[in-house]
Parts: C-alpha cells; sequence; structure tokens
C-alpha cells in the first residue's frame, strides 16, 4: 500500500498535472489524496491525466469559487470504493475495501480551514465518521495546524489550536508516523516562514499491520508544500515496458539510430529464419539500441535537472535552519518555477 498527498495549489496548469503525475507514476502511488485543486470543473480527462493511465477511480469536493476543493484518486484494482462521504466542509471521506488485503478501510482526505472554530468543528465531524467503524482509516491532507511550538518557525505558535489538534488526535485513536525527508511541510515563497501542516495519520490497525511503515516529506515543486508518501511495503511491478516518444523523429540523430539498430538476417547456411522471427530479432535489436542513445541523450539533461533541484533543496534546507540571504530567495523563487524541472 503505497499512499500519497499533495496540497498543489490548484491544478489548472499542465505543470502541475505534471507534476501530480509524475508522482504517482515514480511512485507506484495507489491512493493520493490532493487539497486546494481550486475548481469545480473535474471531469475524466483530467483525473487520468494526472493519475497517468485510466485503470482508477475517483472522488471530488468542489472548491468554494476559487479556494479549497479536494481530489481523492485510486487504482480501482486495489481499492474498492463503497461510498462517499462528502457533505461536510473541510473533508471528504471514502468507505471503501483493499481488495487484495481483505481489508475495509475509510480514506480520509482533509483540507483544514485556517479559523480555529472552524478547524475544531472539523476535528469533530472527522471524530464521528471514525468512532463506531470497526475498520482501518486513515487521515491525510493539510490541517493547517501544528503540534507543538517546534513545528513552526517564523510564525506564531497557537497554544489554542495546537491544544485542540493533540486532543482530536488522542481522542480519534490517531497514530502520527515520525515524517522523515523535512522537519517542515510548507515555506513561504520567501523562505521565511516555515510550518508543519501536512500529516498522513493512521488508525492502530494500520500499524498493527505495517509497523515498519515509512513517511517521507518529498521535495516541493510547483507548490509551497511538500508531497507526503508513506509507504507499508515495496512491490514488484515487474520489468519496465518499452515507450516511443513521438519527439524522438525530430532528432537529427534518430534516423542513424534506427539504421544501426534494424539489423539485416543473419547469414548462415541452414534456411533463412521465418519473417516473424526475422522481425521480432530486428525489433529487439532496435530497442536495445535506442535505449542506449535515449540514455546518453537525456544524461546530460538529467544532471543538469538534478543539480538544479539539488539547490532548492539546499536552499530549503538552509531556511530551516535560519534566514534566507536575498540572493537565495530570488534563487529559489526563480528555479522552483522552471518549466524544464518538470519532464514529461
Amino acid at each position: 500500500m503505497i499512499i500519497a498527498s499533495i496540497n498543489i495549489n490548484g491544478v489548472g496548469s499542465i505543470p502541475k498535472t505534471k507534476r501530480i503525475r509524475r508522482l504517482c507514476l515514480e511512485n507506484h502511488v495507489n491512493f493520493i489524496g490532493i487539497q486546494e485543486s481550486k475548481t469545480d470543473k473535474v471531469d475524466l480527462r483530467l483525473i487520468h491525466s494526472m493519475w497517468g493511465s485510466t485503470t482508477c477511480d475517483f472522488a471530488t469536493k468542489k472548491s468554494n469559487g476559487n479556494s479549497g476543493g479536494i481530489i481523492a484518486i485510486w487504482n480501482d484494482s486495489l481499492f474498492k470504493k463503497l461510498k462517499t462521504i462528502d457533505g461536510e466542509d473541510g473533508f471528504l471521506a471514502i468507505h471503501g475495501e483493499w481488495v487484495n488485503l481483505n481489508i475495509t478501510c475509510r480514506m480520509i482526505v482533509v483540507y483544514a480551514p485556517q479559523d480555529i472554530n472552524s478547524k475544531c468543528l472539523l476535528w469533530k465531524k472527522i471524530h464521528d465518521v471514525t468512532r463506531n467503524f470497526n475498520g482501518m482509516y486513515i487521515v491525510l491532507g493539510d490541517f493547517n495546524e501544528v503540534r507543538f511550538d517546534y513545528e513552526r518557525l517564523g510564525t506564531k505558535f497557537c497554544v489554542r489550536g495546537a491544544k485542540l489538534f493533540n486532543e482530536f488526535i488522542e481522542n480519534t485513536k490517531l497514530i502520527d508516523l515520525p515524517m522523515g525527508g523535512r522537519l517542515f511541510t510548507r515555506m513561504n515563497k520567501h523562505g521565511t516562514k516555515l510550518s508543519k501542516l501536512d500529516r498522513i495519520l493512521v488508525s492502530q490497525h494500520f500499524t498493527s499491520l505495517w509497523p515498519n511503515a515509512t513517511l517521507t516529506a518529498l521535495p516541493r515543486y510547483l507548490s509551497d508544500h511538500c508531497p507526503l508518501l508513506l509507504k507499508a511495503h515495496s512491490i514488484d511491478y515487474g520489468p519496465t515496458p518499452f515507450k516511443f516518444f513521438n519527439s524522438w523523429l525530430l532528432n537529427d540523430e534518430f534516423s542513424n539510430v534506427v539504421s544501426l539498430g534494424w539489423i539485416p538476417p543473419t547469414e548462415s547456411p541452414n534456411p533463412p529464419p521465418h519473417p516473424a522471427i526475422d522481425l521480432k530479432c530486428k525489433l529487439q535489436s532496435l530497442k536495445i539500441k535506442i535505449r542506449e542513445w535515449r540514455k546518453t541523450q537525456v544524461q546530460k539533461q538529467d544532471c543538469l535537472i538534478d543539480s538544479l533541484k539539488e539547490k532548492v533543496n539546499f536552499i530549503e534546507i538552509k531556511a530551516e535552519n535560519g534566514a534566507l540571504e536575498d540572493h537565495d530567495i530570488v534563487d529559489r523563487s526563480y528555479l522552483s518555477h522552471l518549466p524544464h524541472l518538470q519532464l514529461p
């Protein structure tokens, strides 16, 4: 089971759609909760584009104008929806079953308001959804609240808000898993205000099954929030399928690669192979040559992109330990939104 959560701050742009798709595909995500979709126009085309395939189901909570909005997407061969609970502000709950595990579960995606009284009401509603439920439940998303004063840097710590949040976690019998990767999940564009607002909370049922589950905050791109990734176990998906991109045809070197890869029939005193076998051998040879060529083509580009991402990551970690200098703020703002950091 691999669960992801991300506050994307609007899904309306192509780079952000690609960001979500890469997050899902690269991490083999089974379920993702997306907060702040900022749209009430969610169709299958958008869902499939974000998920990366058509083998999925989804549920949505529409935004209130240009704010809020929740989208949940999951692999429908692994998780079967039985019903949704979306009548309340601030969360979207999907009641279903993890088919391969034979486990009934409620997946609750949260985007909490900032007002403390509204949050208190939200905690009570989520508690009510889980109170008489005997199965497993996972509560994930942007809670807009911290538990302790060291989970904020550069912003005021609200003692009452933290107390209410901690009481909610305790009364709902949720477990706040240790998070690796980052100390904070949200950072403003200047790198001066940091806080741990995003979490994936699990029930005791979950930890009894997967006591060694890991929760990681991934590097943030195109959003001021880090995506979260919860891994209950690793999955072997077999060999990677071969993909062909039309953009390769625009490269001047590609025709030569095809010529080298399209080997002629092997000369032999024996009768020539069947045409179908000969074609298979040519395609296999061509595939090897294209993969070798592709690897060399992207090596420099990948190194450049990795170095840029590493620089952004370095600046953000630096911000967690002290105030950023002006040139760091400018560099982070520029690098974080370079379109070529998001490859197809």
